[in-house]
């Protein structure tokens, strides 16, 4: 990546206030998978998977 820096993604990244997840039928995960896929593994990555939808992420690292 060549520098150093932190990349907060969430699994959906559109929501109706006060609707946690309404947004999540909009094919938001298929982006962030590709997100996630595209960081080399080489580059020494931390992941935090916080939160239930992000530890299904984990499959993808």
């Amino acid at each position: 990546m060549g520098k150093s820096g932190v990349l907060l993604l969430n699994t959906c990244l559109t929501v109706f206030p006060g609707r946690p997840g309404s947004h999540s039928n909009l094919g938001w995960q298929e982006f962030t998978d590709s997100v996630i896929r595209a960081v080399d593994p080489k580059d020494r990555i931390v992941f935090i998977l916080w939160g239930s939808y992000a530890r299904k992420k984990k499959e993808l690292l």
